[in-house]
């Protein structure tokens, strides 16, 4: 006889918590909202959930922000491929920080990670 297995499918939230890298996800179509965030990012970041939820990533972005790694970030979302890039990002303190990203559709397209 088979075995009976008690495993269940994670949540967004559970799957996210398996990490200490930061994480968030955006709607995959434009203005690409913030729909979750993790601790990890809460602490590089210094902003809770509640505070970001429904804004846009512009929310780190700075005087030192690259506009060209913003505009090749872009480029990437609308195509909807994955994408490295290296940019300052601000601290929710304003101390700017640089933040390695990697941005990548969940699987079935329907939001970016």
């Amino acid at each position: 006889q088979g075995m009976v297995s008690d495993r269940r499918s994670l949540t967004l939230a559970e799957s996210l918590s398996l990490t200490d890298e930061a994480r968030i996800v955006c709607e995959s179509a434009p203005p690409y909202r913030i729909i979750h965030t993790n601790v990890a990012w809460k602490e590089a970041c210094g902003f809770s959930f509640i505070e970001v939820a429904g804004k846009t990533c512009s929310v780190l972005q700075g005087e030192e922000t690259q506009r060209a790694a913003l505009e090749t970030l872009s480029l990437a979302l609308q195509q909807k491929r994955p994408v490295n890039v290296k940019l300052i990002n601000y601290r929710k303190d304003g101390t700017p920080f640089l933040n390695s990203l990697h941005v990548a559709p969940v699987k079935g397209g329907s939001h970016f990670y």
